[in-house]
């Protein structure tokens, strides 16, 4: 006969309580609890993650095809492409600032394209600059293109101090191109 683990007293067989105190005697059989589903995670953030990163992706591939279209023009069969700008590194005797453009003409047309430094212009600072020396040690400027060539020069431009090239104006009076920088 079982015992109550709480008063002593005798409980008969197959009692669930103790008929002095009630205390449950056996096994007792506890309801299992309710499944509570874990919160569910609002995908938003990963959303906005994924969009911001479309976005900044778009952007990027958009300002680097614009710089390209930006730093060529074509013209009656001629292309000009403004390849680098830099600071000018030699001697300079103006005092102003001087800044190294490295360009591309090409040439599709059926005859020479006639270059000469006399027939490139640099707009800063709202003034037209004039080259004020052609680079002759890894870029030289040729006289000139033959058709379906290409050449790649470097000339040096003095420009206004603190100022930022906006265009470069190619004139041989056949031909003008002009690329915004």
């Amino acid at each position: 006969m079982p015992i109550c683990t709480r008063c002593g007293s005798n409980v008969t067989e197959g009692a669930r309580f103790c008929p002095n105190c009630g205390q449950p005697v056996g096994p007792v059989q506890v309801p299992p609890a309710p499944y509570v589903p874990p919160p569910k995670q609002s995908a938003l953030p990963i959303l906005l993650i994924l969009l911001v990163i479309v976005v900044v992706a778009i952007v990027a591939i958009a300002a680097i095809g614009l710089f390209f279209v930006a730093s060529q023009q074509t013209q009656g069969g001629v292309t000009m492409t403004v390849n680098d700008i830099a600071p000018y590194e030699g001697e300079n005797v103006t005092g102003r600032e001087w800044v190294v453009v490295e360009i591309t003409m090409s040439n599709d047309r059926d005859y020479d394209l006639v270059i000469s430094q006399i027939f490139f212009t640099l707009k800063s600072g709202g003034e037209d600059c004039s080259p004020v020396l052609t680079l002759t040690s890894e870029y030289p400027v040729p006289s000139s293109v033959a058709p379906g060539r290409s050449a790649t020069f470097e000339m040096v431009f003095d420009i206004p101090e603190g100022s930022e090239p906006e265009r470069l104006v190619f004139n041989n009076i056949l031909s003008e191109v002009a690329v915004d920088l």
